[in-house]
């Protein structure tokens, strides 16, 4: 009577073998991990979207906040909203901070608008490959001047 672990190494043709799946961990890890990197950075590259959003979100409010204090002029609302920025390590070019009206010509309880314009490939950590639109805030506020 033949030994049945000698049947089946001297019959491979009905049992794999281990040494017919060599290369198959290779290919399955080539295959699965650019997918799963693509995955992973873009869920970083959105929540990185996310955050700066809500940075920008809160300085526009600190902005309005200041452009509604009697006294404020635009080039005042302006830096509160850049030193807010940068203090949030955000990068903010010159034409991204719009005030309007002009806080020391606004009339008491007018509205003021302050808004804020970011482009995403300027605060992205990783190069934009499919999003790279502007990133926007905007809060408005009534001005408290006394008339």
């Amino acid at each position: 009577m033949p030994n049945l672990s000698q049947e089946l190494i001297v019959n491979p043709m009905h049992l794999p073998t281990r040494r017919s799946r060599t290369g198959a961990a290779a290919v399955e890890f080539a295959l699965v991990v650019p997918v799963f990197l693509l995955l992973v950075f873009g869920i970083i590259e959105f929540g990185r979207a996310i955050m700066v959003q809500q940075i920008l979100v809160n300085a526009s409010r600190e902005g309005a906040r200041a452009a509604a204090v009697d006294g404020a002029t635009k080039s005042s609302v302006e830096k509160v909203v850049k030193d807010y920025l940068k203090g949030c390590s955000v990068k903010s070019g010159g034409d991204d901070v719009v005030v309007s009206p002009d806080p020391s010509k606004a009339r008491s309880r007018e509205e003021i608008t302050v808004s804020i314009a970011v482009r995403f490939s300027d605060v992205s950590w990783m190069p934009p490959f499919i999003y790279d639109d502007y990133l926007r805030a905007a809060t408005t506020m009534k001005s408290e001047k006394l008339e």
